[in-house]
């Protein structure tokens, strides 16, 4: 009975107290834009640099936001690390790398006021997982969760307040995707956040038709699907290897699925192994560039509700890229770059 009363307490300390910061800010936020259609993004990866000042992340976001415009984007999304004590760790928590919500805040405001709809994306990191984030297996999985919505309740609120169009609730979590608690964590996250929220599937997942995330209102996929082809493939050949994945889960509707991850290392040998690359020093931009454009091919063809490009680095100066040494997935000042700003000017991909 005790513990009964406690959480019956914390849950009224806390509607209390979003009660009050409503009432502080004026009442209630309004609601969150609706991600556009399709949805034409960049994916931006942030590890915080410790000494990064208010000022110094603004000039980041500004250079940033202006190089994902001159893309041709209307979309940018924001992954950022979590971590955990290994595979079997049951609590999730933040490290300096972790941007604050105040942080994400910054280049929230210049994405949304240069036009852009904006995905808030946790990303848990993977060497502190043990390895893989999707074969992650928590000791008391009941206990992760919570813990999870601890970590997830100031990004949420951020997003809430400053119009965040969607927020992916969790991206590649495989080993806990089917897991129930997710419909309790979705509910406990639409209390803050009313936009859309989202999952993000790794591909073998998707393919087997195996959706995770519980209720959310968009389905995704981190489409790195290995193709049996040589660096020589056309963007035809590949556009057809890659169709034949998707074509896998006949029972999803792909015209409502996001790919959430279009990236490859501009490196020889990458179609067997997109999502991993090599030390070697050689370097593909033409196979990277003809991935992207046949990764553009497929949306457009099965009308599918958008894609995201990965990745640029926050930290990295997008506006003096270093081709040959920047790394594999890389695509700032490569072939890569051309490919993607094509696709997005491609009307066919408007609805």
């Amino acid at each position: 009975m005790r513990r009964l009363r406690a959480g019956l307490t914390g849950r009224l300390l806390a509607v209390i107290a979003l009660a009050l910061l409503a009432a502080s800010c004026g009442g209630p936020p309004p609601p969150s834009p609706p991600p556009p259609q399709p949805q034409l993004g960049i994916d931006v990866l942030w590890y915080r640099h410790a000494r990064d000042t208010p000022a110094t992340i603004g000039d980041k976001a500004q250079r940033i936001v202006s190089y994902v415009l001159a893309l041709g984007a209307n979309a940018l999304s924001i992954s950022f690390p979590f971590y955990m004590s290994g595979r079997r760790g049951s609590h999730v928590y933040a490290l300096t790398a972790t941007p604050s919500p105040q942080d994400l805040a910054i280049l929230v405001d210049q994405a949304t006021a240069k036009g852009l709809a904006v995905n808030v994306r946790p990303l848990l990191n993977q060497a502190a997982a043990g390895g893989s984030r999707g074969a992650i297996s928590p000791a008391d999985r009941a206990e992760w969760f919570a813990s999870y919505g601890r970590f997830l309740a100031p990004y949420l609120a951020m997003a809430s307040t400053h119009r965040v169009s969607s927020f992916t609730v969790g991206s590649e979590l495989s080993s806990l995707a089917a897991d129930r608690a997710w419909d309790g964590l979705d509910a406990r996250v639409r209390t803050i956040f009313h936009g859309k929220l989202s999952f993000s599937n790794n591909w073998d997942e998707f393919a087997s038709g195996r959706l995770g995330g519980g209720a959310v209102g968009q389905e995704s996929v981190d489409a790195y699907f290995p193709v049996p082809l040589g660096d020589a493939a056309s963007v035809r050949d590949l556009a057809m290897a890659l169709n034949l994945w998707l074509g896998m889960p006949r029972r999803i509707d792909l015209s409502a699925v996001v790919i959430q991850e279009i990236g490859i290392a501009a490196q020889p040998g990458s179609y067997a192994h997109p999502q991993s690359w090599t030390g070697s020093r050689e370097r593909d931009f033409g196979l990277q560039a003809r991935w992207y454009q046949a990764m553009c091919t497929v949306v457009r063809e099965r009308h599918m509700a958008g894609l995201y490009f990965w990745d640029i680095d926050f930290n990295q100066n997008v506006w003096q890229p270093s081709p040959q040494s920047d790394p594999p997935l890389s695509f700032i000042g490569r072939q890569g770059a051309l490919a993607v700003r094509s696709c997005f000017a491609d009307p066919a991909l408007s609805r």
